[in-house]
């Protein structure tokens, strides 16, 4: 039988023909995920690992880490919410949960998810099935219990004083006993029949000022409980740890930055304490004595937190945090390495400017180490690397004259004016003193004069004639506004809006801002962006799921209708043609609208992404960059559009990719052309054309494994591709 099956699916093979679908976004940065990962596991059964976190995201790995594939809002969830914590009960079922009530549930371990309906709008911070019936879930002072799959749950209230907590680490040593900890109290909860009542356990001794955050027992006499005394004198995070089943506790590690998220044992000998450590570090503690005695591991200095680790073996170890963090060990925890790839390393985006051909500039705002900082990042390969040229306080914005002068806006105490003139390899800085100002943004209509918007008391606007040296005030609106965007239509026509009070602040120039006047809106929402694509067309918008286009050189402007319903913050525009435009939101489900017809209409445009896209820029009509917070930044050739073309007519003249064994039962590998691109995708499609799958590859690896065990019989076809042309392509039979 299973010889007919074959040569059934290889005349299939041969038969098809015209198919192909390219990705319209790349990720350029950071890989493969920006979410903060919150929880870490292994499936049962399998050495595939899994994780889950902010902007309803979930990664996986079946190949030790070496790739990873990301799944964004699994069961169709909203993009805002955070996925907290994974169980899986065998190799096929599992549950995950998270904020706005959110329960969800896999049959296939992990491949698709389906929503489980719970009442209320609470954040479900942990959950813990015991078989494929019997489950618990905590929310805020109560926890659930279903004997049915999820279907039903039964509360049972944990209220103590009037203090409100989330129970978390919620984990069973035996089919009845079972611990919650994160009371931030000096008890934690236990119960001796299956969860059926749940017992308050003061810790003995009691340690003055002492809370509970993390427990985890191993047996029923051995556990270790995480917490920290914060008082006005005296700050310190401990690790106690009892052999008597919690009668009596002893201190086994204290110190004075090192917080715990998380506690998690190999076996009986070998455990892990993972968190950040105070003054924005992370680190990660090892107990190779069941946890009597605990050392620090060495850990490449990185201003995130780490949140949950695992170990695969007694060597292979990985770890997970904010910003996408993925840590790696191979001797056993004792050093780590980061495996995440990170070109921009940024809380936000706050500007872009592409100049030239293929140079592009970003304003950023850093992260971590208590005091603001940012960067100013370059490329000079359409925005595929990025370079670090120059760190100080956060810059607000850029204005680039060439790929050689530019400018940026800066505060560290004062508004500070950075100028380059060999394209961000130097800089000379600038003050505008006066320390009550606080900058905006910045424009220059040439070499010489220039303008910083901003606001102290008012909206203000300052202006330099001397290529940015001295700074003198220029502007001060009457109403109590601050000036966000400046732009020049030519050397004396120029425009500036801000916000004041849900009414929209817009002036003019004609003069090069000799003088301003205010022009009444008519609109009552937030300005923070203007864009002229002429003299006489241009875009304002902001807040208020607003897009206001005027014909007439901001005479008049009309209301544009958008497909955002309800409230919506539009942060940024860019026309790369008169007719082909882009817009960015905030906090929305939908982030990304695209024109093709000069922002008389506007369509929402599906983006990957799990964080804000604060700033668009196109090369032109399809190619550009849409950047954001975390510093993500995404690339399309498609305008970033889903496409169907036919299959290239030169396909013969590609290399033809080797994958084995053919056919596949379940693992397939595939032997990668050599590349030095960063950025490398394999786009796989059944005997219809239809995109089943894509996973990313990063870095020179040339050998790709892909679980095909779970998919139908039949014929696929996949494709290499790299800055969306395809470099290679294959197909293989999928039979069991």
């Amino acid at each position: 039988m299973k010889q007919i099956t074959l040569i059934s699916l290889i005349v299939l093979m041969i038969g098809f023909q015209g198919w192909s679908q390219s990705d319209p976004w790349l990720r350029i940065t950071p890989k493969p995920v920006e979410s903060d990962l919150f929880d870490l596991v292994t499936i049962p059964g399998t050495s595939r690992m899994m994780a889950v976190g902010s902007g309803a995201t979930l990664i996986s790995s079946n190949d030790w880490g070496v790739h990873w594939e990301v799944q964004y809002q699994p069961a169709g969830i909203a993009r805002d919410i955070t996925l907290n914590s994974l169980c899986f009960v065998n190799s096929m079922l599992g549950f995950a949960t998270g904020t706005s009530s959110t329960l969800i549930k896999t049959t296939d371990g992990g491949f698709t998810w389906n929503e489980i309906s719970l009442m209320g709008n609470d954040e479900i911070e942990d959950v813990c099935f015991q078989d494929e019936l019997n489950g618990f879930i905590t929310i805020n002072n109560a926890i659930l219990h279903t004997s049915n799959g999820g279907t039903t749950w039964d509360t049972t209230d944990l209220f103590f004083s009037a203090y409100t907590f989330t129970p978390k680490f919620l984990h069973f040593i035996n089919n009845s006993t079972g611990f919650i900890g994160n009371t931030r109290s000096t008890f934690y909860y236990r119960t001796d029949n299956n969860g059926q009542s749940w017992e308050q356990v003061t810790i003995n001794p009691v340690i003055e000022h002492f809370e509970i955050t993390s427990i985890l027992f191993l047996d029923e006499n051995t556990g270790i409980i995480a917490g920290d005394v914060s008082t006005m004198s005296n700050n310190r995070y401990q690790l106690l740890k009892t052999e008597d089943g919690g009668n009596t506790w002893i201190e086994v590690y204290s110190d004075p930055f090192n917080y715990v998220h998380q506690l998690y044992f190999f076996n009986e000998d070998i455990g892990f304490a993972v968190g950040p450590r105070v003054m924005y570090d992370n680190m990660m503690l090892r107990t190779m004595d069941g946890g009597t005695t605990w050392q620090e591991c060495s850990m490449p200095q990185n201003t995130r937190s780490l949140n949950s680790t695992l170990f695969l073996d007694e060597n292979t170890g990985f770890c997970v945090g904010t910003h996408g963090q993925i840590l790696s060990s191979l001797d056993g925890g004792e050093n780590w390495e980061i495996q995440y790839q990170s070109a921009c390393r940024a809380d936000k985006i706050n500007d872009a400017q592409i100049i030239g051909d293929s140079v592009v500039f970003l304003a950023t705002t850093g992260y971590g180490g208590g005091v603001t900082s940012g960067s100013i990042y370059k490329s000079t390969d359409f925005g595929n690397s990025w370079q670090n040229v120059v760190s100080s306080g956060s810059f607000y914005s850029i204005c680039f004259l060439s790929p050689q002068l530019g400018f940026a806006l800066s505060s560290y105490g004062n508004a500070v004016i950075s100028k380059t003139s060999d394209g961000g390899a130097t800089w000379t800085d600038y003050d505008i003193e006066n320390y009550d100002f606080e900058p905006s943004c910045i424009y220059f209509i040439n070499d010489q004069v220039g303008f910083v918007g901003g606001v102290t008391n008012k909206g203000t606007i300052y202006k330099t004639t001397d290529g940015g040296e001295t700074w003198s005030l220029n502007y001060t609106a009457p109403l109590n506004s601050p000036l966000v965007d400046i732009v020049f239509t030519d050397d004396t026509t120029g425009f500036a809006v801000g916000l004041e009070s849900n009414v929209g602040v817009f002036l003019k120039t004609t003069n090069q801002g000799a003088t301003w006047t205010p022009v009444s809106l008519d609109f009552y929402f937030l300005a923070s962006k203007i864009c002229f694509v002429n003299s006489d067309t241009g875009f304002i918008i902001g807040q208020g799921n607003m897009i206001l286009k005027t014909t007439d050189g901001g005479s008049t402007w009309q209301q544009k209708t958008t497909p955002i319903s309800g409230y919506a913050e539009f942060l940024d525009i860019d026309f790369p043609t008169n007719q082909v435009g882009y817009v960015t939101l905030g906090e929305n489900e939908v982030m990304l609208l695209k024109t093709i017809d000069g922002g008389e209409t506007w369509d929402p445009i599906e983006f990957p992404c799990t964080s804000t896209p604060t700033r668009v820029d196109f090369f032109n009509a399809e190619e550009g960059l849409v950047m954001g917070n975390k510093g993500i930044i995404f690339k399309t050739y498609s305008g970033g559009l889903v496409g169907i073309p036919e299959f290239p007519d030169d396909i013969g003249d590609k290399p033809q990719l080797l994958s084995y064994p053919n056919p596949a039962k379940e693992i397939l590998h595939i032997e990668l052309p050599s590349s030095q691109s960063p950025i490398r995708m394999v786009v796989f499609y059944d005997s219809q054309g239809k995109m089943i799958r894509k996973v990313s590859t990063h870095g020179n690896k040339n050998i790709l494994a892909v679980d095909v065990s779970r998919w139908q019989n039949g014929v696929y076809f996949f494709v290499s591709t790299e800055h969306g042309e395809i470099h290679g392509s294959g197909r293989f039979v999928k039979l069991d």
